[in-house]
């Protein structure tokens, strides 16, 4: 069963950017949107998520597409704000659609798995997961390998698949790199190669405990 997008507010966060956007100094006005958004990510690594989401949302209401993919993310996490899908996807559409691949690739998965009020939509997954994938992006890379090896929205194609497996895992994504290991082992779109295999399941233990 889904999270109610309607849950007792958690402790941590605000009841929204009106709310939070008094915790910003007076001279925030000055700062250019990317620098907001710079500050924002700093207080969400701190895990200050009232004054990240204070300045995400400053960011984000200026049209900055980054801010509104962070914001988005908080949204869709619980994270600063109570957890709501719906407002999640509202700001990953509208970074989305100004070109940010990581908006693309958080707007594909809504689609994907139906949240935020959208429909379980494949071809809209896939036409968002291709948008992020072609901007190089290795998680978009990733979840669009994972579209052609699932056959979700296409026919299925091992061999579509491995392609953007390796475009993702030749950028270090531990998902992509674990995939190929599993295809490599069960000789899915390519020759079984247990060598190969294994060459890339140490290559995503190493990539899944480094340093992000």
């Amino acid at each position: 069963m889904r999270p109610s997008t309607s849950e007792q507010k958690p402790a941590g966060t605000s009841s929204g950017p009106q709310t939070s956007a008094a915790l910003l100094p007076a001279a925030s006005a000055n700062l250019t949107a990317e620098e907001m958004n710079r500050r924002g990510l700093a207080a969400f690594l701190s895990q200050d998520y009232p004054l990240a989401i204070a300045w995400f949302s400053k960011a984000a209401d200026q049209g900055f597409a980054r801010a509104q993919n962070e914001l988005g993310r908080c949204y869709l996490q619980g994270q600063g704000v109570a957890q709501d899908r719906k407002k999640a996807a509202e700001w990953f559409r509208k970074s989305a659609e100004q070109g940010n691949p990581y908006g693309e690739r958080q707007l594909g998965v809504m689609y994907l798995r139906g949240w935020g009020g959208l429909p379980r939509d494949y071809a809209q997954a896939l036409q968002w997961f291709r948008k992020s994938a072609d901007q190089n992006l290795p998680v978009g890379q990733f979840s669009l390998g994972n579209m052609y090896f699932n056959g979700w929205g296409l026919p299925q194609d091992y061999a579509q698949a491995m392609q953007w497996y390796r475009k993702a895992a030749d950028r270090g994504n531990p998902k992509a790199e674990q995939q190929l290991g599993l295809m490599y082992q069960n000789g899915l779109g390519v020759p079984k190669n247990d060598a190969q295999a294994q060459y890339w399941f140490d290559k995503a233990k190493a990539n899944r405990n480094g340093p992000e």
